[in-house]
């Protein structure tokens, strides 16, 4: 039988900011095991990619863990790979930060493991062609790329049987395919069939396999404790046993050696690219998906129909919260390297070290922002989860206070128009000492982005619901008829239909002996049905506007289902005007809208104008909507502001609203008649929001929740609430109507 070289590799890595209680089990349930098996059974040589948050949690918890892995490499026994040292898409990032990421990382390993990194492990396998330069910059030699992607890039197969070379502008880095998700190898797969998968790589002749599996699956996912570790299962442990015994023709190794070993397979260049299992992920859902029991296109490794090789940005082209995230994360990369800038001319002025001190505490948290977990659709929670994001932001948030702070710079009243999304329409951003705001004219003249700087915190941190891969698992299958016809949503959107069920209620009990480590291939089985879950038609944001018709109720609004008799919520707005007056102490921005009211069948001609008045000195934001019926026909309809808050999805926290002197569960829905003012924020942040109306509302809200893939299977993800403040609005020909709103921010527990 055909000798085989193969490279085992493990890939642990949590976002930055995780749980104290996940990064424990992480050590406990993957690594620790992992270690102990390694120093207890000779013979054995892995690689081993940990990320930042991981190596940050060993030095500050576990130094036995740092010592037992400075061992291990000291005497050849483990690799260790570098990469993006918080998690990084290096494509999406300015070359400063890509470079300085992959240094930190190598430096962090050098410092705690004694072993300067050859080679790098690439967040979700995002491949670009110019990171060939970079990576050699860096001093990496090598990196791991999904084999399945390599075959869709057009690589021959016989150059996935070792490696081959890429390079831009003269700069060159090794690939080593990895047939780790290919082969399905995991704790799914019984250990018999591992060795088979080898023997059958040594029947084609393929002289080296890569295996690196992702960790967290041996130990973090429910079940797979046991499954991995436990005497019920021990499923690593008899895999390595079983590999030593085949010894006579199997040779465990790691990439550095088969780098040094062997010579290259030609030279090749790559278009950009993501792992197979992370493009399924970013496939849209074709346009029945988002009925219940729709189904989702997805480009999985089995598919028939072969997708070609997409780009990690895709995911900011499906998820437009992932992409304002990743352009906030690049305008704090730019105040970061004005603090650089400031640092090499000046090192030691003006205080000695701090410049330089504060610069790498910048930079330490410029890096952790850059995270890619937080715009990314994965299965351990991704952009769904709102503490992810949250943390990212006022990572963010927290640099650009430091930079200010270091060069005695003081926030003030600034009014800017720029395409700050990249879609080829401005945006407007207002800033001052106590706030930061994203105005989308594009998106009915809304707040995308509304940032309360003492707190660090986004109050539109919120996502909108769409059709994911979990949306038909959760509802259980059953095809409910749609309440609307889709004629009467009007020409904003199609109309949304609803999943049955507004908690999440447990359908049948699992079993005990159950566990994730089930086959792919098995048919997943519905647990939990979604209830009063819905679909939106666009983009979820806030000071939205709303012309209901008179049949609209609270159920089915939450359900996306209601007649919008008007073409304003989600449409363009002119700016009218957005400028600072610092001599009054203000900003104004005004938008307004021609547009249609159809109510009996009749359409009205109807201009909406919304001024907002920004104040410097304190937080606070004075709306007044001015709406005028210009056709000589009555207008009779319900007007409606749509605001969506959230900061970081945590209900167990002190996350509530109160009306009318009565705090309301945020996890159902409630309507209030006859409400002037509503508070709504979080006591564990420190946030306040108070909104007074200039006339008594009917106030609606209710939860925002989205399907995701979570790491016990499909789940409902806490997105925020959704609060909507509605008026009669009986206007006769030609008549106008006037209603004001405030948003005043507070702070620890002040209103």
């Amino acid at each position: 039988m055909n000798v085989v070289e193969l490279v085992l590799g493990f890939d642990l890595s949590l976002p930055p900011g995780s749980p104290r209680a996940d990064l424990l089990a992480a050590w406990q349930g993957v690594l620790a095991p992992l270690l102990k098996e390694l120093q207890e059974r000779a013979g054995i040589m892995v690689s081993l990619h940990l990320g930042g948050a991981i190596i940050d949690h060993l030095e500050a918890e576990h130094p036995e863990g740092i010592e037992a892995l400075r061992a291990l490499a000291d005497r050849g026994r483990v690799e260790i790979l570098g990469g993006a040292y918080y998690g990084a898409v290096l494509s999406s990032l300015p070359e400063r930060d890509a470079l300085g990421q992959l240094r930190l990382s190598t430096r962090r390993c050098e410092q705690l493991f004694g072993v300067r990194p050859a080679g790098a492990r690439l967040a979700y396998g995002a491949w670009d062609p110019g990171l060939p330069r970079l990576l050699a910059r860096a001093g990496y030699k090598f990196a791991t790329l999904d084999a399945g992607c390599l075959r869709r890039a057009g690589v021959p197969a016989e150059s996935l049987h070792g490696y081959f070379m890429v390079e831009r502008e003269g700069a060159c880095t090794a690939i080593l395919p990895d047939h780790g998700a290919e082969d399905g190898v995991g704790p799914q797969l019984e250990s018999s069939r591992v060795v088979g998968l080898l023997r059958r790589h040594a029947s084609r002749g393929t002289p080296v396999v890569t295996w690196v599996l992702d960790a967290r699956e041996i130990g973090l996912r429910p079940g797979s404790a046991e499954l991995c570790w436990g005497r019920s299962g021990a499923w690593l442990p008899r895999t390595l046993a079983l590999l030593v015994a085949q010894d006579h023709w199997v040779k465990l190794s790691n990439l550095a050696g088969v780098v040094e070993r062997y010579l290259p397979l030609g030279r090749r260049y790559l278009p950009s690219c993501v792992a197979l299992d992370v493009q399924a992920r970013m496939a849209e859902p074709e346009p029945g998906a988002a009925r219940c029991g729709g189904s989702v296109r997805l480009a999985s490794v089995g598919s028939p129909r072969v997708e070609p090789p997409q780009p990690w940005e895709n995911f900011l082209a499906r998820y437009p919260e992932g992409n304002r995230l990743h352009k906030r994360v690049l305008a704090g990369s730019r105040e970061v390297a004005r603090l650089g800038a400031a640092v090499r001319s000046s090192p030691y002025q003006g205080g000695g070290e701090e410049l330089p001190r504060g610069l790498e505490r910048a930079l330490l948290m410029l890096y952790q922002a850059q995270n890619a977990a937080a715009m990314t659709h994965d299965p351990w929670g991704g952009i769904h989860s709102g503490r992810l994001r949250h943390r990212c932001l006022a990572m963010v948030m927290r640099a650009e206070q430091q930079v200010s702070r270091l060069l005695g710079e003081t926030r003030r009243l600034q009014v800017l128009r720029e395409d700050i999304d990249c879609d080829g329409r401005d945006e407007i951003v207002i800033a001052t000492p106590h706030m930061l705001l994203q105005i989308d004219p594009a998106l009915g003249g809304a707040l995308v982005r509304f940032e309360a700087v003492e707190a660090g915190a986004d109050l539109c941190n919120t996502l909108t619901r769409r059709g994911e891969a979990a949306s038909a698992t959760l509802c259980g299958g059953d095809e409910l008829p749609s309440l609307v016809s889709s004629s009467s949503v009007g020409t904003v959107g199609a109309a949304a239909v609803f999943l049955d069920g507004a908690s999440v209620e447990v359908l049948e009990e699992e079993d005990e002996g159950d566990t994730e480590e089930t086959p792919v291939a098995a048919e997943p089985r519905p647990v939990r049905r979604a209830a009063t879950f819905g679909f939106d038609r666009i983009e979820r944001a806030t000071l939205q506007e709303h012309f209901l018709g008179r049949q609209a109720t609270l159920e089915s609004f939450t359900r996306g289902q209601y007649p919008e008799n008007g073409d304003f919520y989600g449409a363009t707005y002119q700016v009218l005007m957005a400028e600072p007056r610092p001599e009054e102490g203000l900003a104004v921005v005004a938008l307004g809208r021609d547009g249609a009211v159809t109510t009996a069948g009749v359409t009205r001609l109807v201009r909406l104008v919304k001024r907002l008045e920004i104040r410097r000195d304190m937080p606070r934001i004075d709306v007044h909507y001015e709406i005028a019926n210009r056709s000589p026909d009555p207008c009779d309809a319900w007007f409606g502001v749509e605001l969506n808050l959230n900061i970081d999805s945590d209900l167990s926290g002190g996350a509530f609203l109160e009306s009318e002197g009565e705090r309301c569960d945020l996890s159902a829905s409630r309507e209030v008649a006859g409400v002037r003012r509503f508070t709504w924020g979080d006591t564990r942040r420190g946030v306040r929001l108070l909104v007074c109306a200039s006339q008594p509302a009917r106030l609606w809200h209710h939860p925002i929740v989205i399907p995701c893939e979570g790491t016990a299977g499909p789940a409902l993800e806490h997105q925020g609430v959704c609060v909507l403040l509605a008026w009669p609005l009986p206007l006769w020909g030609h008549e106008r109507h006037l209603i004001d709103l405030s948003l005043k921010l507070g702070a620890n527990g002040s209103g």
